[in-house]
């Protein structure tokens, strides 16, 4: 997931047509408890966690917010839980992960903060726990994926990283695990997703898979999630979401996607699935909103309008980037 500067420049690079948005970041594969309206959690504009009861659209006021100087959010890209209910935030720019309790509103401290020279984070965009409760990282800056210890905090170092030429890594932008313990990754400069066995997690590793070519549908792939024997994408690039099988491989066709001017996806970034499968996204630049949450239908293919939307001048939002349940 990336901040609008660094996206817009590889927009350029890419010869994209969307253009001032950021990259989506990963998920973890934890789904809050069932209840009344759980709320949805969203980085925007880099310098608040903003919080909505999932179960009510259109121009709401935020169930809650995190945000001030003592929160030292100002780069906030991809955003998760642990199974605690803690909230995880990765600060692209200053190449740190935050980390609040999940009931702490307003301008509140986070509990952890990993930096320092030794963690090896660079430009981190996404993360993701495995069921071990270690903690996942996508590096932009280093093509790499730093892997710390459930406890971890402060300068440390971490317990493993992949990283190498065998990796395929190129820009990676998205993280989820499917039920074996396997590694997804959305590589937004490659458009691609690489898969890393779960015995096999850490080095100069070779994917057990890929997918990627001209039918896979992939352009600047922001998020991955996997869930219900499917992998989806958000695809800033191509303002539209693709579903593959997680046996998927090579220039496979997705199953499904969702793309056209009814469903409103402009620049879309991290997106998360629940567990009735509705998909819920961050969509960073919708015309006339700059920021605004989308939640489509379990199912939904084609040119399908979102069964919820969440934006506008009472909601705050200005440039949703991260988003988790």
């Amino acid at each position: 997931m990336r901040l609008p500067a660094l996206y817009a420049t590889l927009v350029l690079l890419l010869g994209l047509a969307a253009c001032g948005g950021g990259g989506g970041g990963g998920s973890s594969t934890f789904v809050p408890p069932p209840g009344p309206n759980p709320l949805i959690y969203v980085t925007d504009s880099g310098n608040a966690i903003i919080e909505f009861n999932s179960g009510l659209s259109g121009n709401i006021s935020p169930a809650a917010q995190i945000t001030g100087s003592s929160t030292l959010l100002d780069s906030a890209t991809a955003i998760t839980r642990d199974s605690t209910g803690r909230i995880f935030v990765a600060q692209q720019n200053e190449s740190q992960i935050l980390v609040f309790s999940q009931n702490v509103t307003g301008n509140a401290s986070p509990l952890v903060n990993i930096s320092g020279a030794n963690t090896q984070l660079s430009t981190p965009t996404a993360l993701a726990f495995d069921s071990g409760g270690r903690l996942f990282v996508a590096n932009a800056g280093t093509n790499s994926i730093t892997i710390y210890a459930a406890n971890a905090n402060g300068n440390v170092a971490p317990a493993a990283v992949i990283s190498g030429s065998n990796t395929g890594l190129s820009v990676p932008d998205g993280l989820s695990f499917d039920g074996g313990g396997n590694l997804y990754v959305s590589n937004f400069v490659a458009n691609s997703v690489t898969v890393y066995a779960a015995a096999s997690l850490t080095g100069n590793v070779a994917p057990l898979r890929t997918i990627s070519g001209p039918a896979t549908g992939l352009n600047a792939p922001a998020d991955v999630f996997v869930s219900g024997g499917n992998v989806y994408l958000s695809n800033a690039g191509g303002n539209s979401i693709t579903i593959f099988p997680t046996a998927a491989i090579g220039n496979a066709a997705p199953a499904t996607t969702i793309s056209g001017t009814n469903t409103l996806l402009s620049v879309p970034q991290e997106l998360f699935v629940d567990s009735t499968g509705k998909i819920y996204v961050a969509n960073f630049n919708t015309p006339g909103f700059p920021g605004f949450i989308l939640v489509f239908a379990a199912g939904a293919t084609g040119n399908a309008a979102p069964t919820q939307t969440i934006g506008g001048s009472n909601t705050g939002l200005v440039g949703t980037v991260g988003l988790t349940l």
